[in-house]
């Protein structure tokens, strides 16, 4: 990789980029009057990336992009994402980009970002559990790491999209938010960070190469299809099923019972939805693996492998917006397994 001149950040707002009225309120800061999002300017001052830039003898080019709370993430603003990052690597001088992003959805935009994007610098995304300004905010200590790994210097040319947090390295396709309020909620279950932060800089476990090779198009998130998710639970029936295939959706994820069943009756809404040409994926609200099991194959419903119900959906929201029949999909999810 060439030598790194500038790292690029794109603060997407989320609690990352608020300052909160109350420092010790580590919970109602995103409430109407106890908190706001810091301006790009006091975004500088407060993380201090002036003395960042010069341990990493780079420049830190801050891009504008309208902050929002991460629940109000959207197909659409992954495309600006994309498009922007995009064009940041088209500029010799950018070497690295970081993303400051919400950890409430921080894990789908990852996945979704790392379907569309194949470019030739690292895009690193992080978030905190706590303000800007908070007692004790994780805000600094996880952008100043995301930092450093933008400026690592990659044996791979493509290194993709990874998550940085609480001083761990994440493959985009593994890691979730496990926890509602704790510094160390982000995890890569059924597999492990693929790297860490510490004072000796960045060590990364295993090259952060993803094998598949992406075949979407940042512009299938224009018009993403409606694909939703439905959990199981004890006496759940198809009412919701039929009402989503008359609602149009295009696509039904279950989030079933562990290793990936739902009830009787959902099956049943299931089978209707399939013969009315509504693609199914079977995933599972534990973790581990969801197998293609013959009950599945019985059914056509393609089974979620290790992805979580959000990224199959995000994934299964891709296959339809281009188009794909159903057996090609099918083989897409495979390689999930």
């Amino acid at each position: 990789m060439a030598h790194i001149k500038k790292l690029a950040l794109i603060p997407t707002g989320g609690t990352i980029g608020i300052l909160a009225e109350d420092i010790y309120n580590n919970f109602d800061y995103g409430s109407d009057g106890n908190g706001r999002y810091a301006t790009l300017e006091e975004l500088r001052s407060r993380t201090d990336l002036s003395k960042l830039e010069k341990a990493l003898k780079k420049e830190i080019q801050i891009e504008h992009f309208k902050p929002i709370d991460s629940t109000a993430m959207t197909p659409k603003l992954w495309f600006d994402l994309a498009r922007r990052c995009d064009d940041l690597s088209q500029a010799s001088e950018i070497d690295g980009i970081v993303i400051s992003h919400g950890t409430a959805t921080m894990e789908e935009t990852a996945f979704a970002l790392s379907l569309v994007m194949r470019l030739r610098v690292p895009v690193i995304i992080t978030g905190s559990m706590r303000p800007l300004n908070g007692m004790s905010s994780d805000a600094m200590a996880n952008l100043t790491a995301a930092f450093h790994v933008a400026a690592h210097k990659y044996k791979e040319e493509q290194p993709g999209v990874l998550v940085v947090i609480n001083n761990e390295i994440h493959l985009s396709i593994h890691v979730k938010k496990t926890h509602v309020s704790t510094l160390n909620t982000f995890k890569s279950p059924n597999f492990a960070p693929i790297g860490q932060v510490g004072c000796d800089g960045v060590r990364f476990l295993q090259e952060p190469k993803w094998s598949y090779d992406s075949e979407f198009d940042r512009k299938a998130l224009l018009i993403f299809p409606r694909v939703d998710i439905l959990t199981s639970y004890c006496g759940a029936d198809e009412t919701l099923i039929d009402f989503l295939v008359g609602s149009g959706a295009k696509g039904i994820v279950l989030e079933g019972f562990p290793p990936g069943l739902g009830t009787p009756q959902q099956t049943k809404g299931l089978v209707n939805a399939i013969s009315k040409d509504v693609i199914v994926v079977q995933a599972a609200s534990a973790d581990g693996e969801v197998i293609n099991s013959a009950d599945h194959q019985k059914l056509d419903i393609i089974a979620a492998g290790f992805l979580t119900s959000k990224r199959a959906r995000i994934l299964l929201g891709f296959c339809l917006a281009n188009r794909f029949a159903k057996e090609d999909i099918a083989a897409i999810f495979k390689k999930f397994q």
